[in-house]
C-alpha cells in the first residue's frame, strides 16, 4: 500500500491543470492549483510567495512542477519548507533570457487573438519547440493554449529571465528529464531519472515512466 502523500502540480507555461490528468493516476492526492495573475513587474520569487500565500497547505506536502512550474515550486519550496520538491523538464538556475522568450513567442504566435486559428497548425509549431504530439494531445494542447492570456505569457517569460535561480534547497529533490527535450536540455537539468525518446512534456509523453520515477522517490521519502 503506497504511503498517505499530497503532490501539489504547477503546470508549464501556455498549460494548465490538465497538463497533468496522467499523473492523476499516481497513487497519492494530486491537487493542480491554477495561476494567478502576476502584478506588473513582479518578480519570479515574489509571484511564487504570493502564490503559496494563497493556498491551503496540509502537513509536508510534495511541491512538483514542469519547466515554468518547476521554477516556481523550487521557490515554494524554499518558503513553505515541504516533504520534498520534484521538478520535471526544469531546473534551479537560470541564466538566459531567451529560450523562455523564445518558447513564450512560439505559443503567442500560436494563438495570436486569444483564439488558435487553426489546430492543423499546431503540430508544426510545436514540433519546434516542444517535440511531436499525438492528434488527443494536440486538440489538449490548443485548448489550454487558447485559454492562456498573451499577457501572462509574456509577463511569466520576463520573470524566467530575470530570475536568478536558487540554490541550497534542504528538502529531498527528484529531477526527472527526457533526453530529447529541446526546451531545456537534459544536461542544464542535472537529471537523476533521464527519461529516453522524451521531450520537453515528457510526464505526459512518458506517463508510465514518469509516475513510475514519483513513486518510486515518494515510497522513499522518511
Amino acid at each position: 500500500m503506497a504511503k498517505e502523500a499530497t503532490l501539489f502540480f504547477f503546470p508549464a507555461l501556455g498549460t494548465d491543470g490538465r497538463i497533468f490528468d496522467r499523473q492523476q493516476q499516481l497513487p497519492y492526492e494530486v491537487v493542480t492549483p491554477p495561476w494567478i495573475d502576476p502584478d506588473p513587474d513582479e518578480t519570479l520569487v515574489a509571484y511564487a510567495r504570493r502564490l503559496a500565500e494563497g493556498i491551503d497547505w496540509p502537513k509536508m506536502p510534495i511541491v512538483t512542477g514542469l519547466s515554468f512550474g518547476g521554477m516556481i515550486a523550487a521557490e515554494i519550496a524554499k518558503y513553505i519548507r515541504p516533504a520534498a520538491l520534484i521538478l520535471i523538464a526544469s531546473r534551479t538556475v537560470w541564466r538566459s533570457r531567451s529560450a523562455p522568450l523564445y518558447v513564450t513567442n512560439a505559443l503567442i504566435q500560436a494563438r495570436p487573438d486569444g483564439t488558435v486559428n487553426s489546430i492543423h497548425d499546431l503540430p508544426r509549431r510545436l514540433r519546434e519547440v516542444y517535440g511531436d504530439f499525438s492528434p488527443t494531445e494536440q486538440l489538449l494542447f490548443a485548448d489550454m493554449l487558447a485559454k492562456e492570456s498573451p499577457d501572462r505569457l509574456r509577463r511569466f517569460a520576463h520573470m524566467v529571465g530575470d530570475w536568478p535561480g536558487i540554490e541550497g534547497l534542504s528538502c529531498p529533490i527528484l529531477r526527472i528529464h527526457g533526453a530529447a527535450d529541446r526546451v531545456i536540455p537534459a544536461e542544464m537539468g542535472n537529471a537523476d531519472v533521464l527519461i529516453e525518446g522524451g521531450g520537453h512534456m515528457v510526464n505526459w509523453t512518458h506517463a508510465e515512466e514518469v509516475n513510475n520515477a514519483i513513486t518510486q522517490f515518494v515510497e522513499s521519502l522518511p
